[in-house]
C-alpha cells in the first residue's frame, strides 16, 4: 500500500477542476511482475489532494505522475518513483503431508519450495524444537518465526528448546524433496544431530528473502515426532528385575530363618525327650 499526497500548484493557470494521477510499474525484483506494466489513470476532485494505492506488487518500483486540470487543460505533470516493500514468502502446504519415514532417532519430511513475494528466496532453514509444556514452548506464527540462526551447541549452552538443524541454499530446492531430520550431517555449518528417542519434537520449515536491507521470513510446522514408547521398556524391565530380586531375597531370607527355627525346635524336643527318659529309668 502506498499513500500519495500532493500540493496544489502555486500557479494553476485558472481554477482547478480535477487532478489526474497515472502510475505504472517500471522495475521489480519479482520475475512474475511484468515491467514496464500497463499505465493506469485515476481522477480526483479538486479538493482531494491524496490517494491510497492498494493491491500493488511487493518489491516493485512504480512511477507516479500527478497533474492538475483547469478550464484551459492539463498543466505540467509532477513525477515521483516509489518502491513497495517486499512481503514474506508463501508456502504451498495446504495438504500437509505425513512424514515419509520415521525411526527412533530420525524423521523424514517433505520440503516444498516457497514462493517469493517481491524478492526471490534467499535461504531455507529446518528448525527442530523440543516439545515442551505450553508455558515453556514458543509457538511461531506468521510474525514470530526464527529470525536468529542458532546451532545445536549454542541452543544447548543457552538452555533453549529449538535449534537450526540445517540451512539450505534456495538453488538446492528447485522442487519438493525429502529431508531426514537427525541424519547426523552438517548443512552449511548447522549440525543435524540424531533425535533423542525419549523426547517429542516439532519440525518447522522456514524461508527467508533479503532485498536492499529488507528481510522477510515465513515458517510453517511440517511434522511432529512423538517420543518412542519402546525406549522406556529397558528401564521398566530393569526396575521389575530389581523388584523381583528383592522379593526373592526376602523369601529366601524368610525361608532360611524358618529352617533355623524348625531345627532349633527339633533339637529342643529331642533334648527334652532324653531328659524325661533318664528320669524314668532312675
Amino acid at each position: 500500500m502506498i499513500f500519495l499526497k500532493w500540493e496544489e500548484p502555486q500557479e494553476p493557470n485558472g481554477l482547478i477542476t480535477q487532478y489526474e494521477i497515472s502510475y505504472q510499474s517500471i522495475e521489480s525484483s519479482d520475475p512474475a511482475v511484468n515491467v514496464p506494466g500497463p499505465r493506469r489513470t485515476i481522477s480526483k476532485l479538486r479538493n482531494e489532494t491524496y490517494h491510497v494505492f492498494s493491491n500493488l506488487h511487493p518489491g516493485t518500483t512504480y512511477l507516479f505522475s500527478v497533474r492538475a486540470c483547469t478550464g484551459k487543460g492539463f498543466g505540467q505533470a509532477a513525477l515521483t518513483e516509489i518502491t513497495t516493500n517486499i512481503s514474506a514468502p508463501s508456502f504451498d502446504y495446504a495438504d500437509m503431508p505425513s512424514p515419509l519415514g520415521e525411526s527412533e532417532n530420525t524423521i523424514t519430511v517433505l520440503l516444498r519450495p516457497a514462493q517469493g513475494r517481491g524478492a526471490p528466496i534467499s535461504v531455507y532453514q529446518v528448525i527442530v524444537e523440543e516439545e515442551r509444556p505450553r508455558r515453556l514452548r514458543r509457538e511461531p506464527g506468521s510474525q514470530d518465526c526464527f529470525p536468529v540462526p542458532l546451532t545445536f551447541d549454542a541452543a544447548l549452552a543457552r538452555g533453549l528448546v529449538h535449534y537450526f538443524g540445517a540451512e539450505l541454499a534456495a538453488s538446492s530446492l528447485p522442487e519438493a524433496m525429502p529431508f531426514t531430520v537427525g541424519d547426523n550431517q552438517t548443512y552449511r555449518g548447522f549440525w543435524n544431530p540424531p533425535l533423542e528417542p525419549r523426547k517429542a519434537y516439532l519440525i518447522y520449515f522456514q524461508a527467508t528473502s533479503h532485498l536492499k536491507g529488507e528481510t522477510r521470513l515465513n515458517c510453517i510446522r511440517i511434522a511432529r515426532k512423538a517420543a518412542c514408547k519402546e525406549s522406556k521398556r529397558p528401564l521398566e524391565v530393569s526396575q521389575r528385575s530389581e523388584e523381583m530380586g528383592l522379593i526373592l531375597g526376602i523369601c529366601a531370607g524368610g525361608l532360611a530363618v524358618l529352617i533355623l527355627l524348625l531345627g532349633a525346635i527339633i533339637i529342643i524336643i529331642r533334648k527334652g525327650a532324653g531328659d524325661v527318659k533318664g528320669l524314668t529309668m532312675g
